[in-house]
């Protein structure tokens, strides 16, 4: 080995261990190296094609749209980059934005019990919290996992698809309580993907004078519940017990074919096939 590659292989060390400390806490990161980003270094291969990349390895992190960039103070310790970093991506909520095992029972139609709009703060197990922090309070509610196209835990057979008329019930009752017409319309606008343009004007004065039209909450109510009822289709819905990265080596395998869902199921750029990485609380 040559004196570059062993080099690359050190400035390696701390970045590597930086993601995996952060994907252990269910953080979401990767390694960019010049120009190229790699998922993956456990291989012997995956590490060689890194060490081949010209540049430095470092961390690349996801943030918010409405943070930026994000600088480190001088000095900063590791642990306290990490800390920073999950506590930026709300790495502890975000495995409680999908629907519980009640809720995946219901969307399966295992039981008839729908989600309700009022419940008592703190009832685990029970449908839809009220708040993130309620649903964080109980992981218990999440214990099972469900695995891609509704398969045994061995793999195998598909199951039968989740029910999107359920998805819908849970979407306004849990998903969407507490929000109100000027919250949905700046969700529905993101989901239609506008330009920067657009969410400029979604904080502007006149935008939430503009009342969120019917047709528009029902344009927004099919659009995310044919979302999330894909995501479920074709990566599952992880246990509480398992982290992000963890599900997602675990399960990535068992992935159905593009175009499975159903007839409509047609994708610009398919967003989870084998190189999907899988994130809890997000739709594609």
């Amino acid at each position: 080995m040559g004196l570059k590659e062993l080099a690359k292989k050190i400035f390696l060390v701390k970045p590597k261990r930086v993601i995996n400390k952060l994907r252990s806490r269910n953080g979401s990161a990767r390694l960019r190296v010049g120009d190229k980003t790699f998922e993956r270094m456990e291989t012997d291969k995956e590490v060689q094609e890194i060490v081949e990349t010209e540049g430095i390895p470092t961390v690349e992190y996801d943030v918010p749209d409405d943070v930026g960039h994000v600088d480190f103070a001088d000095g900063i310790s590791e642990d306290e980059e990490i800390a920073m970093i999950l506590s930026i991506q709300e790495a502890d909520k975000k495995s409680y934005e999908d629907p519980n095992d009640e809720e995946m029972d219901y969307i399966y139609e295992k039981n008839d019990k729908k989600p309700h709009k009022q419940y008592t703060t703190g009832k685990a197990g029970g449908y839809g919290f009220t708040s993130s922090k309620d649903r964080i309070a109980h992981p218990d509610a999440w214990e099972r996992a469900y695995y891609p196209a509704g398969q045994p835990a061995e793999g195998g057979q598909w199951g039968k698809k989740p029910d999107i008329g359920r998805i819908k019930q849970w979407v306004e009752d849990v998903k969407w309580a507490g929000m109100d017409d000027v919250e949905l319309k700046e969700e529905w606008m993101g989901l239609k993907k506008r330009s920067a343009d657009s969410k400029k004007e979604s904080g502007s004065r006149a935008f939430k004078k503009t009342a969120f039209t019917t047709k528009q909450r029902e344009n927004l109510l099919d659009s995310e519940a044919y979302m999330v009822a894909r995501k479920i289709w074709y990566v599952g819905r992880k246990p509480s017990s398992m982290s992000d990265w963890e599900w997602n080596e675990h399960t990535r395998g068992m992935r159905p074919p593009e175009g499975s869902f159903g007839e409509n199921d047609v994708f610009g750029d398919f967003p989870y096939g084998k190189t999907y990485v899988y994130k809890s609380g997000k739709w594609e």
